[in-house]
């Protein structure tokens, strides 16, 4: 997602004419939503492994309710960034009964320093994107590049990857290297 948000702006400003330039703002919009929506599904597909179907139609139904809402809400008087902010919105609601309703089916433990280092990590580089405007379209894709490249890095350093998650990091560059060689 950080890769997405970062390479938006410089690809846009290559490929549209200026007067697409405000879908900007809409991208971090719909890029929270999109996060967001997938940590919801996952914490849901824990009523179908726990044989609870039921849970999980009931959470879309509450769900789709609460998005006609917000959309009927939100759309007329705000347009489009209406219809962004009610996506967002509805995946925040989805993921939370997802989460709830699926901690109380089969109780959980989350690792939170691990979750707490990819919100540093990506909201910092993603805050240095906002912050830092740069003065042109080279300099805009130097600093996607270099926000990127920053965010394993720096995950990295920070001690993120678990020892499983190191070996398998080094199996993978080991295999590219002997492919490299091969070729």
């Amino acid at each position: 997602m950080l890769g997405v948000l970062v390479a938006t702006p410089p690809a846009l400003h290559l490929m549209m004419p200026p007067a697409y330039y405000s879908a900007l703002t809409l991208v971090p919009i719909i890029l929270a939503a999109y996060y967001i929506r997938p940590l919801g599904d996952f914490f849901a597909i824990l009523f179908l492994a726990n044989g609870l179907p039921s849970y999980a139609a009931t959470c879309n139904s509450i769900t789709a309710v609460f998005s006609l809402a917000a959309y009927f809400l939100l759309i007329p008087r705000y347009g489009i960034m209406g219809a962004a902010v009610a996506t967002l919105l509805t995946f925040v609601f989805a993921s939370s009964i997802s989460i709830i309703w699926s901690y109380r089916v089969w109780p959980y433990q989350i690792d939170l320093a691990r979750i707490g280092k990819l919100i540093v990590v990506t909201g910092g580089l993603s805050t240095i994107h906002f912050v830092l405007k740069p003065p042109s379209i080279a300099a805009e894709i130097g600093q996607a590049i270099g926000l990127v490249v920053a965010f394993p890095v720096l995950l990295v350093l920070w001690g993120f990857p678990s020892a499983t998650e190191k070996n398998v990091i080094c199996a993978a560059g080991a295999r590219l290297m002997r492919i490299r060689e091969m070729s």
